[in-house]
């Protein structure tokens, strides 16, 4: 953020966020959401969490509610990872968007940890990178950016592109402009990384989860199964039941949100 026209902006955003996490505090931050989307030059460079990010906001509902409302952004389900994620871990984030789980993990972890971060959307792809090199110097974990998507097989599909909602580009929408990813199995690509167990994995990639997860949980060993999974709530785009999968191979549901689930193996 450069310019002292700006200054009104920094200040908004941190109101936004420091509002108290209630139906009040929610009201005033959308109120400073607005102006700063109508009149501030964009893209803002902000800190959230202890994180920089570049935020272009217009075309992201992830970004949007993030950088003004990081309490309403799956906050429990982050807190949740980093309580249960060695900091020597590997944390697996298939669908990373603009990296929001992808640098708040990273951050908690140490020079020994990794995290593999699966974003095939171009344009996502590019924010992604552009936030990770913005955190160099704060987060130490390996952080291996994966420009694929997760698939039964290993091919090249179409995306189905959301021009208002970044996040909401989806290779089984099958509406609205396209752009060819490449895919590979999940277990293909740990296996390729030298992953022998998978700490904690988040994935949200609108609809496709049980064409990317069912595949790795039949030919994977057990020994690298995530310890922990956020996933989002799209299970009447399944064409299986993952949940049923999940609990058949010893997980045990933790909580459920608006949209997402969380998942873990009981303690050995």
């Amino acid at each position: 953020m450069v310019g002292q026209e700006q200054v009104w902006v920094l200040y908004a955003v941190k109101l936004a966020q420091w509002m108290p996490q209630n139906w009040l505090g929610q009201q005033i931050a959308q109120v400073m959401r607005k102006l700063v989307m109508q009149f501030a030059d964009l893209p803002l460079r902000c800190e959230v969490d202890g994180l920089q990010f570049e935020f272009l906001l217009k075309d992201n509902n992830s970004e949007k509610k993030y950088l003004f409302m990081p309490w309403r952004f799956d906050q429990r389900e982050r807190r949740f990872l980093v309580d249960s994620i060695p900091v020597d871990g590997t944390f697996v984030d298939i669908g990373a968007n603009v990296g929001i789980y992808t640098l708040y993990v990273a951050k908690h972890l140490s020079d020994k940890g990794r995290v593999i971060s699966f974003e095939p959307n171009p344009r996502a792809h590019d924010r992604l990178s552009k936030n990770v090199s913005l955190n160099e110097a704060s987060v130490s974990a390996d952080v291996a950016l994966m420009q694929l998507g997760v698939a039964a097989e290993e091919a090249s599909f179409d995306l189905y592109l959301n021009a208002d909602n970044l996040g909401g580009s989806s290779l089984v929408a099958e509406s609205g402009e396209t752009v060819s990813v490449a895919c590979k199995p999940l277990l293909t690509v740990m296996r390729d990384l030298g992953v022998e167990k998978i700490s904690g994995l988040k994935i949200d990639i609108e609809g496709a989860e049980d064409a990317a997860l069912a595949p790795f949980f039949e030919h994977a060993p057990r020994e690298m199964f995530p310890d922990v999974i956020v996933i989002e709530n799209s299970q009447e785009l399944w064409k299986l039941d993952l949940f049923q999968l999940f609990e058949k191979s010893g997980y045990q549901l933790q909580f459920k949100t608006r949209l997402n689930s969380v998942f873990a193996k009981p303690a050995d």
